[in-house]
């Protein structure tokens, strides 16, 4: 009478339980591979900032063009080189973007008659911080990413234990 019990336990609840492990094993591998989109406003901003994508998208990494406005010229020695510091400090995907904004900011102080450099070292601010924060939930989901993937490597790896002790108990029959 054990003998039945444990054949109907080892044996069939080990597929049902083997087909619940693989089912939640597909679901978590969709649930990660599916595209997450963080929600943010459509703006004049972002639109900009897509097409800075598209454009650099086509350029090698870290190549941008950099706007007329910031040009030597327009802000001199000393400020040029500070400007191309805070460009050269930024991630790849967001230098032309980053430069076209700024660009645009420092067009718009010129033409408004405001302190300029107090407006780009605000704006260099926001920017970074804004970016930081980008970078960090991209941090954050690429360890919750690793984790999933460990949890269901030790699923997978228990489903093969129960198979080997399923397969063990069939060959001793």
């Amino acid at each position: 009478m054990w003998d039945r019990i444990e054949d109907i336990f080892l044996i069939k609840g080990m597929r049902i339980a083997g087909s619940i492990i693989a089912t939640i094993f597909v679901i978590v591998i969709f649930a990660l591979i599916w595209p997450q989109s963080k929600p943010q406003n459509i703006s004049y901003t972002t639109i900009k900032e897509a097409l800075a994508e598209n454009e650099t998208s086509n350029k090698k990494q870290g190549d941008y063009k950099r706007p007329e406005v910031l040009s030597e010229e327009n802000l001199g020695e000393g400020n040029y080189k500070v400007v191309n510091g805070w460009i050269d400090n930024i991630p790849n995907k967001y230098k032309q973007s980053y430069a076209d904004t700024l660009a645009n900011i420092y067009g718009q102080a010129i033409e408004n008659g405001d302190n300029a450099p107090d407006i780009l070292n605000k704006y260099k601010e926001l920017q970074n911080e804004r970016i930081m924060k980008i970078a960090a939930i991209d941090n954050d989901t690429m360890a919750r990413n690793i984790k999933y993937l460990f949890a269901m490597g030790m699923f997978l790896g228990l489903v093969l234990v129960c198979n080997l002790l399923v397969l063990i108990k069939i060959a001793k029959q």
